[in-house]
């Protein structure tokens, strides 16, 4: 078997003469351990001496094989050990109670080297092959978690992406529905950022749009969204407000954060925000109606001059 390094197999028996014949047969291809009692195998694989394979004797003074193998399964760190039976008895229900007990396989004395060879060589690549498809169905469920997660979320900011922000504030409405709570929908524009990418270049204007996020999401309560929909345009909801003034005064909280200077590598930049917000249910019943009526303040913002905010000011 091709093994980078040989196995470790621990032998548990109380006949010195069968450790023996088992140590002859396979010490020549395989680290061998032994311990004389179930007892020992128990506090050996406590103290994390976990090996690749198990021979497991079945009648032993203290602990016999059955209740040995029986903890071994009971217990995560081991069960999934491959047991395999050394025993005289050769009748079909001291198999059965060995495979009921988690067994994988049963060899019966007198010991035979090629019998014992081959079993030991077949769970230990059983094994080996077990491990390989769990580790490869572990790296298959993290790349899908990471797919998802890019499938949702702003690659540069790790802010929700408009997929997602726009799922939460569905699910955010349908609860102030629910609990006849107040919601404020935000949209947020950034001011003379476009200079930034024409003088210092996209990679910098990257740096701005990250502090950005950082400054937006460490403005917010955990029960608030922030996201970002588009170059500079970003989006956040504010959920259970008590009242207009309250969502005007965390607008105006947000727009003052981000005209603050930004120390990037040496560089000194300063941006603004045009802040456009409405409110759920005075500006709308639904998303689409509060975002298009948020877009809508955001830009009056923006055409009286930018760094500003404006509260929608018509009827839902």
């Amino acid at each position: 078997m091709n093994r980078e390094k040989p196995a470790n197999i621990l032998i548990v028996d109380d006949m010195p003469t069968n450790i023996e014949i088992l140590l002859g047969i396979l010490e020549e291809d395989h680290e061998i351990r032994f311990v004389t009692s179930g007892q020992k195998a128990l506090e050996a694989l406590a103290k994390g001496q976990i090996p690749d394979l198990i021979l497991l004797d079945v009648m032993m003074p203290d602990l016999d094989g059955y209740q040995v193998c029986e903890r071994l399964k009971a217990d995560p760190a081991t069960r999934d050990i491959p047991v395999i039976f050394v025993a005289a008895c050769a009748d079909a229900e001291s198999e059965t109670r060995a495979l009921a007990a988690g067994g994988v396989d049963f060899i019966h004395k007198p010991i035979s080297a090629s019998v014992v060879r081959a079993r030991v060589r077949l769970h230990l690549e059983l094994r080996h092959r077990t491990q390989e498809l769990e580790l490869r169905l572990a790296e298959i469920a993290q790349a899908h978690a990471r797919l998802s997660y890019l499938a949702n979320h702003d690659a540069l900011t790790d802010l929700p992406n408009r997929t997602l922000f726009f799922d939460r504030l569905d699910q955010a409405l349908a609860l102030a529905r629910r609990h006849g709570t107040r919601l404020a929908l935000l949209f947020i524009d950034l001011d003379k950022f476009k200079p930034i990418n024409d003088t210092w270049g996209h990679a910098v204007g990257d740096q701005v749009l990250r502090a950005v996020a950082q400054r937006l999401s460490g403005r917010l309560r955990d029960s608030d969204t922030v996201g970002r929909i588009g170059g500079d345009e970003f989006v956040a909801f504010l959920n259970e407000i008590t009242d207009a003034g309250y969502a005007a005064r965390v607008a105006d909280e947000l727009r003052h954060g981000l005209a603050q200077p930004y120390e990037l590598g040496g560089l000194t930049l300063e941006i603004s925000a045009s802040i456009g917000v409405a409110l759920f249910p005075d500006h709308g019943q639904d998303a689409i109606e509060l975002a298009r009526h948020a877009d809508d303040s955001m830009y009056l913002a923006k055409q009286a001059g930018g760094d500003g905010l404006r509260l929608f000011s018509g009827t839902a």
